[in-house]
């Protein structure tokens, strides 16, 4: 049907319960289309090339289908795509390096896939990403957070949670990404203590670090007193002493999560409101937290709101929280397009 239609240039048929072959469709004859969100189906096969070689395609959301087979090996010269989410499917294989090839790239989302391989240098040639999750993808090789994201300056949101990280979290690198307002690491393997560097970014509302066993050391004061700081997350990992600066500071923090339980080591917090031990999780809850880019999006690119699965953290009898969100910055709840315009919402699920 879509092919009949040649001179379209938006295609939103998100949440229809699809399951076809994705490769059916003629997409090489739709050389006028701009925006495809085919997102929230049951939509089978693997990506066209001649989907991602459209000529003035801006947006391609395919998350939350049943989307198999590797990620495509070459990616056409000069592209015009801004919004890549390819999250939520059944899809392998590394990426390529010829992905620098999208370098108009604003968001891209290849999170809870089945990646393998190595994060590719390349990376570091998408210069206008704002929004880069590539979260749960289990299998990647273990490594280090790449040195090249220095490069990546307008970044705003950046999870990486449970892709085998391991080392240490490199101030140096941290500190050049002044944007940044989530930072997810969370569910990996790294090491030594948290750089005092992160103290520098004043933007910083949500700093996922916990389930990193031997993260260890403090919380630097000047993390604890970030003015805009929402969520901490530091349970379950090594790290000690006390809490009382986020505490006490004039801006209260939403979330913290620490090893507040009788163990050690120990935090001193007085405000967490998920208290875990390191290695006994009998009484914490036990939840696998981690930043995702939800595509919910229209009219432009730019995020305007957060919100966060309550349910997930239990924090809350009120009605706000019982509710499902957590309406972190104020405005309309999420869905209401003609007020929050496009963007995307991270979620913590479980």
């Amino acid at each position: 049907i879509l092919e009949s239609m040649l001179q379209i240039k938006r295609v939103y048929l998100n949440s229809n319960n699809f399951n076809q072959d994705i490769t059916q469709t003629s997409w090489d004859l739709m050389q006028d289309l701009q925006e495809l969100d085919l997102s929230s189906n049951r939509l089978l096969g693997t990506i066209p090339d001649a989907l991602l070689a459209l000529p003035k395609l801006q947006v391609l959301s395919l998350n939350n289908n049943r989307i198999d087979g590797n990620l495509p090996t070459q990616y056409p010269p000069f592209s015009t795509l801004r919004y890549l989410t390819l999250s939520d499917n059944h899809i392998g294989g590394s990426i390529d390096k010829s992905i620098s090839k999208l370098d108009s790239l604003v968001h891209l989302d290849l999170s809870s896939n089945v990646l393998t391989g190595d994060l590719p240098h390349q990376l570091s040639s998408l210069v206008n990403l704002e929004y880069l999750f590539l979260s749960r993808n289990e299998q990647l090789n273990a490594g280090g957070i790449p040195y090249f994201l220095e490069k990546l300056t307008n970044l705003r949101d950046l999870s990486l949670s449970l892709t085998n990280r391991v080392g240490q979290i490199p101030g140096n690198i941290l500190e050049k990404l002044s944007n940044l307002v989530l930072f997810d690491v969370g569910i990996n393997d790294l090491n030594s203590e948290i750089p005092s560097q992160i103290s520098n970014l004043t933007n910083l509302k949500y700093l996922i670090l916990n389930r990193n066993y031997n993260l260890e050391g403090t919380v630097p004061e000047g993390v604890q007193l970030l003015p805009a700081l929402d969520i901490l997350m530091v349970d379950r990992t090594s790290v000690n002493g006390t809490l009382s600066p986020l505490c006490n500071s004039e801006h209260k923090a939403v979330i913290v999560g620490s090893n507040c339980q009788k163990s050690e080591p120990k935090m001193e917090c007085e405000c967490c409101n998920i208290c875990c031990s390191r290695d006994d999780n009998a009484t914490c809850h036990d939840t696998t937290y981690f930043g995702k880019l939800n595509p919910s999006w229209e009219y432009s690119f730019q995020r305007k709101q957060y919100e966060f699965d309550a349910e997930i953290f239990d924090v809350d009898d009120s009605d706000e929280y019982r509710n499902g969100t957590v309406n972190l910055l104020g405005g309309s709840k999420w869905g209401d397009n003609s007020t929050l315009g496009t963007g995307a919402k991270p979620n913590i699920i479980p």
